[in-house]
């Protein structure tokens, strides 16, 4: 059976903040990566923390955020970032943080 793999666009519509805040959630197989763009503090901080456990809830076996086109984590997104790094590392998963596509 082939691998199983689906993106899912998460809009930000909660956010009065600057628009470019913005999440695609690419499955395949057992394993999820969050590509996060834009600046994310404040509220965006929040849905990114919802975004991040809805991902988890689905028990992957790996987790990679790539930050290549991020402009901004503040403090509240490093925390929702560093929640879920606890939840995963409970799990025995290893969250992977990737600012760089092109890995030689």
């Amino acid at each position: 059976m082939p691998p199983f793999e689906r993106d899912v666009p998460n809009p930000v519509t909660m956010t009065t903040e600057p628009p470019g805040f913005g999440t695609v959630t690419h499955f395949k197989g057992d394993d999820v990566t969050i590509f996060l763009r834009g600046t994310v503090e404040n509220v965006a901080a929040l849905e990114l923390g919802a975004i991040l456990d809805a991902a988890i809830d689905c028990r992957p076996a790996s987790m990679v955020l790539d930050v290549a086109e991020l402009e901004f984590l503040g403090a509240t997104g490093l925390l929702a970032v560093s929640d879920a790094e606890k939840r995963l590392a409970a799990s025995g998963i290893t969250l992977t943080l990737r600012w760089n596509r092109l890995v030689p």
